[in-house]
């Protein structure tokens, strides 16, 4: 790209551009090194998905921001996360076994992916009316049509400290989105925190994310 994405951020002092994690991943950690030597970097605070690539490694760099790998993996797995949440009040989640039932599937349009998947690799819509037959390492999903909106949390050590939901303001095509905005009103937060945070979730895992 011609600049750094978050060139335009009215909140970032400096950028640096590093390898892609997901396609040069010895690259990435190599470039991470150099960077928290050269800079003086006294925490890394992991805001994406950069975080699987960054879990293995933590224990080379300061202060990292993250959970260790089988802590990341765990919640990276969406099956295992829905059955994470499926005992607490947060709309839209089902009974585990829904998660792995093909039946689901056949009265409504259905999202199809992999448990650990990125990026949306492997993703596939199912149409309604359309068996459904899963991989082993599959899920299904509701297809819901509407505004996307995606969330961005942090907890340490079973705290939960931020939470913002945001929506895309401008996407590539077929890819992810480049320029976000913060959603709205407080409400979705408020709802996060009610939901996930009070009944224990994160203090009962003791989740870093």
């Amino acid at each position: 790209y011609p600049r750094p994405l978050c060139a335009w951020s009215t909140a970032v002092a400096r950028t640096a551009r590093l390898p892609s994690p997901r396609l040069d991943p010895g690259g990435f950690v190599a470039a991470m090194d150099d960077l928290v030597r050269v800079e003086e970097v006294q925490s890394v605070v992991v805001c994406g998905e950069e975080v699987l690539a960054v879990a293995p490694h933590a224990d080379r760099w300061p202060n990292v921001w993250c959970g260790g790998p089988d802590e990341v993996s765990r919640l990276h797995d969406k099956g295992l996360f829905a059955e994470e949440l499926a005992p607490l009040p947060v709309q839209g989640t089902r009974p585990p076994r829904t998660w792995r039932d093909p039946d689901v599937g056949v009265a409504a349009a259905r999202i199809v992916k992999p448990r650990r998947g990125r990026f949306g690799d492997g993703v596939r819509v199912v149409s309604a009316g359309v068996a459904i037959r899963l991989g082993e390492d599959e899920i299904i999903q509701e297809y819901v049509v509407g505004e996307e909106r995606s969330s961005l949390s942090w907890a340490r050590d079973g705290a939960l400290l931020g939470h913002v939901v945001y929506r895309p303001l401008a996407r590539f095509p077929l890819g992810p989105s480049f320029a976000i905005a913060p959603v709205d009103g407080p409400s979705a937060t408020e709802r996060f925190a009610a939901a996930v945070a009070a009944p224990g979730l994160l203090r009962r895992r003791s989740v870093s994310v």
